[in-house]
């Protein structure tokens, strides 16, 4: 048997008034290892973006309360914007060490989707972070 107990994120979408630095305190006084973060505005509500001014601040809590990233929010594939406009974001959740990306579809239907994922899913490996799907009931 082993005493390795399960790490536990805290996920963004629970407090989604949380500046970033502070969800990183909360997670911890709630006994959470990791926390994931809102890097890219979803579609349907207003949330405290991580952004790169604000990435010194939240590299210092993380190592204050021995909280890592884990996740990054969330990624609209279904856009006219290109996949490789993902590419800063992408960068600064890699410097914060984050180890996964979460991709949506949200939006009307459109052929090319599994193309973006493909291209996204590339784009996170030149990073170092593997891309999730995230099934959604509005795509």
């Amino acid at each position: 048997m082993s005493d390795r107990t399960p790490s536990l994120s805290l996920d963004c979408l629970t407090l989604t008034d949380v500046a970033p630095v502070d969800l990183v305190r909360v997670a911890r006084e709630a006994g959470f290892a990791s926390v994931s973060l809102w890097v890219q505005p979803p579609a349907m509500s207003d949330v405290m973006l991580t952004t790169a001014d604000k990435a010194a601040d939240i590299t210092r809590a993380m190592a204050d309360h021995s909280v890592s990233v884990g996740n990054l929010e969330v990624f609209n594939l279904n856009t006219d914007e290109p996949i490789a406009a993902y590419g800063p974001t992408l960068a600064l959740g890699a410097g914060l060490g984050a180890s996964t990306a979460t991709a949506i579809d949200f939006g009307e239907p459109r052929p090319d989707i599994a193309e973006r994922f493909v291209a996204f899913h590339a784009l996170c490996a030149e990073h170092g972070i593997r891309a999730l799907v995230e099934p959604i009931s509005m795509g």
